[in-house]
């Protein structure tokens, strides 16, 4: 990182307003351990679910960690959440999903939206399949909720879901509660907390031209605006080896690097 936005950072960690979503973040996370039962935090290797899981810890949370790991979650991200269930001395539990890469072996096709029946199908049965896996991994272990690093400024989606449903929140579709200590956080002040608890974050994220908006994980099944506006150049500007081989699975991926 370079020494002007570590001074950035490190300013930010200083800011009032940064604390006060510190405060307010351990607040949330304090208030849904107070529902009786075990509770877990999701992470993904990324720096907002990396965040996440130290922030919790520090209120005296000690649930397990999980990782949903599909096809194509690339081997840093699975690593880093190994690195990080060392140093908070929390348990791990990698969960294998399907994902995008098993959408596309299905339909024989790469594609970003689901237009004929063939990709619906694929589409939905990948979404049931990876609710199944997450409902079997909570029942063997009892959780009652979970943990996630969801941010308003991320997306309008995930604004507009936040804004409803709260930082605490139950689904019809899922019984166990989910709790986002994150949801007013800016990715600056995710770089500040980081930092200011010698935190580890993904490569990735030094290549990146905006390390605050950089994802963790290539969005495949994604609106069209994402690789319209570079998504696919930046896989290939920042990791080549993996753009190449990616090509090579999916020649379509040419129009969009």
């Amino acid at each position: 990182m370079r020494q002007a936005e570590l001074e950035t950072y490190r300013l930010h960690a200083g800011l009032g307003s940064y604390r006060r979503r510190v405060v307010e973040a351990k607040r949330t996370a304090v208030e849904a351990i107070a529902i009786p039962g075990l509770w877990a935090c999701c992470v993904s290797g990324g720096k907002d679910s990396t965040v996440l899981a130290h922030l919790c810890h520090a209120t005296g949370w000690r649930g397990p960690l999980f990782h949903f790991r599909h096809e194509e979650t690339p081997q840093e991200n699975t690593a880093l959440c190994h690195v990080l269930a060392k140093q908070l001395e929390l348990e791990l539990h990698t969960v294998a999903v399907p994902g995008a890469f098993d959408v596309y072996a299905r339909a024989g096709r790469f594609f970003i939206h689901p237009d004929t029946p063939e990709e619906r199908a694929a589409v939905n049965w990948m979404l049931a399949a990876y609710k199944q896996a997450a409902a079997d991994a909570s029942e063997q272990l009892g959780y009652v909720g979970q943990f996630w690093g969801l941010r308003a400024l991320e997306s309008r989606p995930r604004a507009i879901t936040l804004a409803r449903k709260g930082a605490l929140y139950q689904t019809l579709d899922r019984v166990t509660w989910t709790s986002c200590p994150l949801r007013h956080w800016s990715g600056r002040d995710v770089w500040a907390y980081l930092l200011a608890h010698d935190l580890p974050w993904l490569s990735s994220y030094d290549s990146a031209i905006d390390r605050e908006r950089a994802r963790s994980e290539i969005t495949w099944l994604a609106a069209e605006g994402i690789w319209r506006y570079g998504q696919g150049q930046a896989l290939r500007r920042e990791r080549p080896a993996e753009w190449a081989r990616l090509l090579r699975m999916f020649p379509e991926l040419s129009r969009w690097g």
